[in-house]
């Protein structure tokens, strides 16, 4: 959850990237002063991150097993991918 109070004398640009469309979400965001979304993967944001004082580094898959017995090659090599990788990428 990322929160914005909206004033005016705000000297930011604030720039949101998600892979996920969430209309209820989003429409917040918009509404506030500077703010820009963007629907795209983690690994796409080259351009984005150029221009950046300040990163904050959200990014992370939600639904993660619970049990060793609910784990899979497939969901543990995505969180690798999203939580390692991604937090590489970033940096």
């Amino acid at each position: 959850m990322i929160h914005i109070t909206q004033k005016r004398e705000l000297n930011y640009n604030i720039t949101i990237v998600d892979n996920r469309f969430i209309p209820g979400l989003v429409s917040r965001f918009l509404g506030c002063y500077n703010v820009k979304y963007y629907r795209r993967d983690i690994f796409n944001i080259k351009d984005l991150l150029e221009d950046a004082d300040i990163i904050v580094h959200c990014a992370g898959i939600t639904r993660v097993p619970q049990t060793k017995e609910q784990s899979n090659p497939e969901i543990d090599s995505l969180i690798y991918k999203v939580g390692t990788l991604g937090t590489r990428y970033i940096l």
